[in-house]
């Protein structure tokens, strides 16, 4: 008997591949994700929450496979997923203003891996200009902050691991928070 393939299985697919990949099974997830890929676009589906979820769960398993095995190819998959991620949330009719600054953090963070420091900073810069004083988040002074460190340009990066205690402070992050960004210091 054939199974009809509904968007409940579709996200039942995607959970499982998530599994998988929270397990370093990570050839098995592709695959998996893929074929849920194939399903969404078989079926001409117009959940964007569902294609959003997809997309980025696939970019965050290259991201976890780039880490494990060195491989910036990986890396320069994760980073094409990032963008189409950003690409749907732009693009959306439905309120995706959550996830943007996230995604632009998270293209910043793949050409940061890939060395390519001028496209680092400028998404990461954007990353920090898309949040209002009220929501914004410490990490990504922190990350510009190892950017700098990383190109050899120490005061500036102070002066982001400053604003990310800063706003860490504001936000009444827990103690690890100030420890890790106090480490980078």
């Amino acid at each position: 008997k054939a199974i009809k393939v509904t968007e409940t299985l579709i996200k039942k697919i995607i959970s499982f591949a998530d599994f998988l990949s929270g397990q370093y099974i990570f050839d098995a997830a592709e695959s998996i994700y893929l074929l849920a890929q194939g399903y969404y676009d078989s079926l001409s589906l117009d959940n964007i929450k569902i294609k959003l979820s997809l997309t980025n769960n696939l970019a965050l398993m290259y991201d976890d496979k780039a880490t494990v095995f060195n491989d910036t190819t990986l890396t320069e998959k994760a980073l094409t997923a990032y963008k189409e991620c950003l690409s749907i949330a732009e693009n959306s009719n439905e309120d995706m203003h959550a996830h943007i600054p996230t995604l632009i953090g998270n293209i910043g963070a793949a050409y940061h891996s890939l060395k390519d420091f001028k496209n680092a900073e400028l998404y990461y810069k954007k990353a920090i200009d898309y949040f209002d004083d009220d929501v914004d988040r410490y990490n990504w002074y922190n990350n510009l902050g190892t950017l700098y460190d990383d190109m050899k340009r120490h005061d500036d990066a102070i002066a982001m691991y400053v604003r990310a205690i800063e706003r860490a402070e504001t936000l009444c992050e827990p103690p690890l928070v100030f420890a890790l960004i106090e480490h980078n210091i």
